[in-house]
């Protein structure tokens, strides 16, 4: 059996909160505490419809611009030319589509561990679920969401498959970055 310390009262208490008892805590951050310390991931929805995904583009060195905007080279006509002497078809693993994740380790240049861009693909509920599942996959650390114009935190936390996740999330809503 395990016991907690409720601080307020400073003794054991032989009947600890379970993680199921909690509800969910969103908590939405102001402007100036956005970009400050508290989650080790970060999701922002795609750069051009986001002025908080520019911005930390922006503290990232413009990474994210970059990948996006990065052609890869295609193999040179000698290759080419062996694959075809050798009956080898050529694989091209490059992945123009703009709809794929990216993640990014970026405990270098803010004060998180990693930075996932998630493009919104007008389907709030598919987003918000792609989050969980990545969130999930990536072993559930602290999260801080920052969401698009189109989602409000209401949405956003009805659209969240568990109601009952006992860790917080932090929502920062794209009003609250003024003109930046």
């Amino acid at each position: 059996m395990g016991f907690s310390i409720r601080p307020a009262e400073a003794k054991l208490d032989p009947f600890p909160i379970s993680s199921f008892d909690q509800a969910m805590a969103i908590l939405n951050l102001s402007h100036a505490s956005a970009l400050g310390s508290g989650s080790d991931l970060w999701v922002l929805p795609q750069v051009e419809i986001s002025q908080w995904a520019r911005k930390v583009d922006w503290y990232l060195n413009f990474q994210i611009s970059r990948a996006r905007n990065h052609t890869p080279r295609q193999p040179d006509s000698e290759l080419r030319a062996i694959l075809d002497e050798n009956h080898l078809p050529y694989q091209d693993h490059s992945n123009p589509e703009r709809s794929q994740p990216l993640l990014i380790a970026s405990h270098t240049h803010l004060p998180n561990q990693l930075t996932l861009e998630l493009p919104v693909q007008n389907k709030p509920t598919a987003w918000v679920q792609s989050i969980h599942g990545h969130w999930d996959s990536l072993k559930r650390p602290t999260l801080r969401v920052f969401l698009p114009p189109a989602i409000g935190p209401e949405d956003f936390t009805k659209l969240w498959p568990e109601p009952q996740t006992s860790l917080d999330i932090t929502l920062v809503t794209e009003t609250n970055s003024g003109n930046n």
